[in-house]
């Protein structure tokens, strides 16, 4: 008899977890509820953890998010940062059919990722799960697209240098990758007060040279397909194009492809830079119900 009441609160705990745990993913990527409102206003305030913003400007639209310029005014200090919010509150993709909550969190994942292994990004200052990201404002001066096209004005000979040096030097940085989530022009941009270049977006899809080493060559790296689209835009890539490109494909070339040892499981994946599923944002609620790792 005790043993058939053992077996009962056995199978209603395993019941109660299962039940605790969708109910803690619903809350990670509900649908139709949100700290933020869909849109706002330049001048308008927004709080975000006890902090409140104003809004100073509204970037283009994204295909998954909003993006605000934000001045802090609680506390009082005037820095500024940026804020990407659900392109709609409980919406999804219409080509992915993926819900907007979780790509806000893919573009966390993502940067952690690229940042964790050595590539400039902006500096994630608050993630609310399914909703939205406070990060670091960048203030770029241009964009790769308008380095590349060489259509960049007000600047002097000495920045365009400087800022060609800065771009080998974020190359190289890219070596251990083979493809970065959905990189484009547009998402590199050029900090002149800190002579280098940030990644300011990119999707969750990297892929690491090191999955694909035994038929890896010098065209394999992160701004293949950069230079892919340059020359079908230009037509052929001029001199200055194709010595750009091929520095890039020896700067790359002579860096690792392949991450240290450390922390690196048998496996191949990273015991320490491995990117989290998005169920890991749930940890806090898990805990409560003794599930945290």
């Amino acid at each position: 008899m005790r043993i058939g009441v053992a077996i009962v609160d056995r199978i209603l705990s395993k019941c109660f977890v299962v039940a605790s745990l969708f109910l803690c993913f619903g809350d990670c990527y509900a649908s139709g509820s949100s700290n933020f409102k869909d849109a706002y206003s330049v001048g308008e305030a927004v709080n975000f953890n006890g902090q409140t913003f104003t809004v100073l400007e509204e970037y283009d639209s994204r295909n998954n998010a909003k993006v605000f310029k934000l001045r802090r005014d609680i506390p009082d200090d005037g820095e500024l940062f940026v804020l990407k919010i659900q392109k709609e509150i409980g919406g999804r993709n219409p080509h992915s059919g993926r819900l907007y909550s979780e790509m806000i969190d893919d573009f966390v994942l993502a940067q952690r990722h690229l940042n964790q292994h050595g590539v400039d990004t902006p500096e994630i200052f608050d993630h609310i799960p399914g909703e939205a990201v406070l990060v670091e404002f960048v203030d770029g001066a241009f964009d790769l697209e308008d380095f590349l096209s060489n259509t960049i004005e007000g600047e002097s000979k000495a920045i365009i240098d400087q800022a060609e040096a800065a771009l080998y030097r974020f190359a190289e940085s890219t070596s251990l990758y083979m493809q970065i989530g959905d990189f484009h022009m547009g998402q590199l941009v050029y900090d002149k007060q800190g002579d280098k270049w940030i990644m300011i977006d990119s999707a969750n899809h990297h892929v690491l040279a090191e999955q694909y080493l035994s038929i890896l060559d010098k065209n394999d790296h992160a701004f293949s397909k950069i230079f892919v689209t340059v020359e079908y835009l230009a037509g052929v890539l001029d001199e200055r194009l194709t010595r750009i490109k091929k520095e890039i494909e020896t700067r790359v070339s002579a860096q690792p492809r392949v991450r240290s040892l450390e922390g690196v499981s048998s496996d191949g994946s990273s015991s320490q830079l491995k990117v989290r599923s998005k169920s890991s944002y749930c940890s806090n609620a898990q805990s409560k119900i003794g599930l945290a790792n």
